[in-house]
């Protein structure tokens, strides 16, 4: 290739260009939404929790206000609760939901597809377990804390009753 050339200076420039921009856009175009992520954490204040009639809460994070975090857990419903109103940093688990039930649920849980508007453009997550942050700062000394347990690939709610 003659790169004396403008023309054939051009060509290749373009084509690294386009190279370049293609191995960005494979990288960042790979699996999206809530099923990009198998289990997660999150750091952060509970700053709202919505039961529905279905018996599922969504759990809202103060960091976090497009994603809603599912759960019908009891005790994980009462702690993320307790955490939000005593103003807790918290370290919350969750997994992936693999949507696909014909009532737009996680698995026909009833955990919803997309919490707020139902047009599937916000994610949504199942909360198994929440916990203090940071439970040997003093400032948390009198915080109710029963933790959490990993079971195999998981995590879940222990119980402190």
């Amino acid at each position: 290739m003659n790169t004396r050339n403008p023309r054939h200076v051009v060509v290749l420039v373009v084509t690294i260009l386009a190279l370049v921009a293609s191995t960005v856009l494979a990288a960042c175009g790979g699996i999206q939404g809530a099923q990009a992520v198998r289990d997660g954490k999150i750091f952060d204040w509970v700053s709202n929790w919505e039961p529905r009639p279905n018996g599922y809460d969504v759990i809202w994070f103060r960091f976090d206000p497009v994603a809603g975090y599912c759960t019908n857990n009891q005790d994980t419903k009462e702690l993320a609760e307790y955490y939000a109103l005593n103003n807790v940093y918290v370290l919350s688990h969750y997994e992936t939901i693999n949507f696909g039930a014909s009532d737009g649920s996680f698995l026909g849980s009833g955990c919803p597809n997309d919490v707020q508007n139902g047009s599937g453009n916000n994610p949504v997550y199942r909360l198994t377990c929440i916990e203090v942050a940071n439970p040997k700062d003093p400032a948390n000394a009198n915080i109710r804390n029963p933790g959490c347990e990993k079971v195999g690939d998981s995590y879940r709610q222990k119980i402190d009753k």
